[in-house]
């Protein structure tokens, strides 16, 4: 469990539940609270491995490079 979050674990179906989302502007920016840190929906979100087709992982213009 990590901040409310859980994974399945062998041999079961491989499945992630995450607690909380967080809303991103139309540039796919974080929107942040009053106190700088991400607003968050509220809204659970359980992802079925089974149901995956792809996954893509974005790189933050903000964020630091750790590849290098």
């Amino acid at each position: 469990m990590w901040s409310g979050a859980y994974a399945s674990g062998y041999p079961e179906e491989q499945d992630l539940y995450m607690p909380d989302q967080a809303v991103l502007d139309t540039s796919g920016k974080f929107v942040e609270d009053r106190n700088g840190d991400p607003q968050l929906t509220g809204w659970g979100i359980l992802i079925r491995w089974s149901e995956v087709q792809y996954l893509e992982i974005l790189h933050s213009e903000d964020e630091e490079d750790i590849t290098q």
